[in-house]
């Protein structure tokens, strides 16, 4: 009942029936990801062999700065659910 209070509309009025039935109906979705995730495994060393490589490091610097600061907000919306 208290924590009623630290949800959001959208969270309350969730029907998951209809993305579960889109999901039936689709069985192809996560077999192409899978197929697609396979080719870019074997093909990415292969395309990138004789390339220089990239320079991502302020790219990556952001990308743990931003998904540090996801987790912690995640945490903090989860942890009174879980306790």
């Amino acid at each position: 009942p208290t924590l009623g209070k630290t949800f959001f509309n959208f969270e309350l009025e969730f029907d998951p029936v209809p993305p579960r039935e889109w999901m039936k109906a689709h069985p192809e979705v996560p077999l192409v990801a899978v197929v697609c995730y396979l080719i870019l495994i074997y093909a990415g060393p292969a395309y990138f062999a004789n390339r220089p490589p990239l320079k991502w490091r302020n790219g990556l610097a952001a990308w743990n700065f931003l998904l540090c600061i996801f987790s912690t907000l995640g945490f903090f919306r989860t942890f009174p659910v879980i306790v």
